[in-house]
């Protein structure tokens, strides 16, 4: 081992006076290149020291590795063997790498032929938002959305537009808005969404509470009124019988006097009627003195004389008579009868029951969703827009109130230069509703964010009006002056343009950009409620 590792030392020193005075050709010249650009005398030294080493562990596997690989070391050809036979062992492992690579390459391929079939059987949601039985078939390029067949001829939609087919260009347009754009908001459409939720469950808490209390006033009342009603019942009818009873007293008066007269004059019918012409007064007194003295003889003095009883029957009977006059006994007994008369005022008192509670629906943002008489910024008077009104010609201030449920593209013309947001303003904006015709935006104490694009690319000035609270999600590069007024707003440090702010800003951030006081001249706002 020591004579082999002698002789090595021998060669690599032939070795470099060989290569030091060997003249390389031309054909060699890239060959003694990678000689020099890959080895060096040191590395063939440290080499065949490994080597050797190695020979020494294991004889047999490292001469087998010598005689491979032809190390002589006796001439520079040798050298540039060695050189060749890397250079071709390199060739085989680079053509084994490219079969391998042109393996991964077909693997791939079939992976993505895989691919390409699984993305054929996806199934894409291309059926249209109104119309779900129509596929989109084409792009509004009024409203740079999609459309399909019914969206084009519906008067609802997009008829009398222009459209576009579908393509690489419009679509491609169309998704750089999706991504940077819309989709950007979506965050701040869930919270919203989220917030009206919340407040809706809030103000329907508040409703049923009051619901209840409702419920329990009418019933209480309508109690009470029961209760009234049935005093108020009893004590009529109590009055009623009460007459009943008078005029009941009455009549069995005049039923008894009636019968005694009857009686009366039956009696004096039935002694006189027949015989009444029979009777004569001469011999009645004749009889009567004969009589009188038999009495007086038999009843000690007693009188029982004839003509005395025809006298009291003549008179009981002109007293009868008499009765039948207007001012009689029986006549003035009738006259204590009492008529009632009932006076019905029952429906008044329905009505008037029926008007006890009115009933008056009134929408939970009453208070809120009133709009001022009348908007005045400096000298500069605003209109005031409502749900659906006409904007008149000419018009270029305008104020949203409250009152406002819902804005859609063009609702607010082009001819609008100034606009102001008024104080519980509640609709969200959204790219598209307020013209890019604004130069000057005046912001108050809205409820819904600005969310970006919500603010027209045209707006120079932007006002944030006392009581502005909300967030901004991207300010314009249009934007060149902010004017702060009495708002918790903080303008970012990425805003580059001049910042003012009015005594009643109180915000300070130490990094962000510098604010020039500003005492609001010309642009004060006077709402006239």
């Amino acid at each position: 081992m020591d004579d082999i590792h002698n002789n090595n030392i021998n060669n690599n020193e032939n070795f470099q006076k060989d290569y030091d005075n060997i003249v390389i050709l031309s054909e060699q010249e890239s060959i003694k290149n990678q000689i020099d650009s890959y080895f060096s005398l040191e590395q063939f030294i440290d080499n065949n020291n490994n080597s050797n080493n190695s020979n020494s562990s294991n004889n047999n596997d490292n001469n087998d590795n010598i005689d491979n690989t032809n190390i002589t070391y006796e001439d520079y050809d040798d050298k540039i063997n060695i050189i060749s036979d890397n250079n071709n062992n390199n060739n085989n492992n680079n053509n084994n790498n490219n079969n391998n690579n042109n393996n991964n390459n077909n693997n791939n391929n079939n992976n993505n032929n895989n691919n390409n079939n699984n993305n054929n059987n996806i199934k894409y949601d291309n059926k249209c938002i109104f119309h779900q039985e129509q596929d989109y078939r084409f792009i509004c390029s009024d409203c740079q959305v999609p459309v399909c067949d019914i969206c084009i001829v519906s008067s609802e939609h997009h008829r009398s537009h222009v459209f576009d087919l579908i393509n690489q260009v419009n679509t491609a347009t169309l998704f750089q808005d999706f991504k940077n754009k819309h989709f950007q908001n979506l965050d701040h459409c869930l919270e919203s969404i989220k917030e009206s939720v919340n407040d809706s469950n809030e103000i329907f808490k508040n409703l049923n509470e009051e619901h209840n209390q409702n419920i329990n006033i009418v019933t209480k009342e309508f109690k009470e009124i029961h209760s009234l009603l049935e005093s108020i019942e009893k004590e009529i009818i109590n009055r009623l019988i009460s007459h009943h009873d008078e005029n009941k007293e009455t009549n069995e008066k005049i039923t008894i006097t009636a019968n005694d007269y009857i009686k009366n004059v039956d009696q004096l019918l039935s002694k006189y009627r027949y015989s009444i012409n029979d009777y004569n007064i001469d011999e009645i007194f004749n009889n009567n003195n004969n009589n009188n003295n038999n009495n007086n003889n038999n009843n000690n003095g007693i009188s029982n004389r004839q003509h005395i009883e025809l006298l009291k029957h003549s008179h009981q009977t002109q007293i009868l008579l008499n009765e039948q006059d207007d001012d009689n006994t029986l006549n003035k007994l009738i006259s204590e009868y009492n008529k009632i008369s009932l006076v019905n005022s029952i429906d008044l008192v329905k009505n008037s029951i029926k008007d006890t509670f009115q009933i008056q629906p009134n929408s939970v943002y009453s208070e809120d969703s009133k709009d001022p008489k009348r908007v005045k910024v400096g000298i500069d008077e605003f209109f005031i827009y409502k749900n659906g009104c006409l904007i008149p010609n000419g018009v270029v201030n305008l104020a949203l109130g409250p009152s406002i449920k819902k804005l859609t593209v063009g609702s607010i013309p082009s001819t609008i230069k100034r606009l102001i947001l008024l104080d519980g303003f509640k609709v969200q904006l959204t790219e598209g509703l307020l013209p890019n015709t604004i130069k000057s935006l005046l912001v108050g104490a809205i409820k819904k964010p600005l969310l970006k694009g919500s603010i027209p690319a045209g707006v120079a000035y932007l006002f944030l009006l006392d009581g502005f609270d909300q967030e901004i999600v991207e300010i314009p590069r249009n934007v060149s002056e902010i004017f702060l007024y009495n708002t918790t707003f903080i303008v970012p440090n990425t805003y580059k343009g001049n910042l003012y702010k009015k005594p009643t800003y109180k915000q300070y951030t130490l990094f962000g950009p510098t604010a020039h006081a500003w005492s609001g001249g010309g642009w004060e706002v006077k709402v006239e409620m």
